[in-house]
C-alpha cells in the first residue's frame, strides 16, 4: 500500500530533478508478481515507483532482457541516484 504523501513528495521532487512522470496512469501488467512491500507498508510509510522501458512484455522475458541491457549501466549510473534524491529532497 503506497503512502500517499511519500509518492506526492516522490513526484514533486523528481519533477524538480527533471523527470517526467505518467503519475496515474496505470498500466495492465503482463505478468504477475509480489513482493513484501504490503507488509511492510504497514509499518513504515512506503512507496514503489517504476519507470517503463516502453515494451509490452514485462521481467523475465527475452524482449525485456534485450531492452534493459541496454539501459542497465545508464540505471546504475543515474536512476538510483535520482531516485535517491528524489526521496531525501
Amino acid at each position: 500500500m503506497s503512502n500517499e504523501l511519500l509518492a506526492a513528495l516522490y513526484v514533486k521532487n523528481g519533477k524538480s530533478l527533471g523527470i517526467e512522470f505518467e503519475h496515474g496512469q496505470i498500466k495492465p501488467l503482463a505478468y504477475g508478481a509480489s513482493t513484501d512491500m504490503g507488509n511492510v507498508s504497514r509499518v513504515l510509510p512506503s512507496i514503489h515507483p517504476e519507470y517503463s522501458l516502453n515494451i509490452p512484455s514485462g521481467p523475465h522475458t527475452t524482449e525485456f532482457r534485450d531492452v534493459a541491457s541496454k539501459y542497465c549501466q545508464l540505471c546504475f549510473d543515474n536512476f538510483i541516484d535520482i531516485a535517491s534524491k528524489c526521496l531525501c529532497l
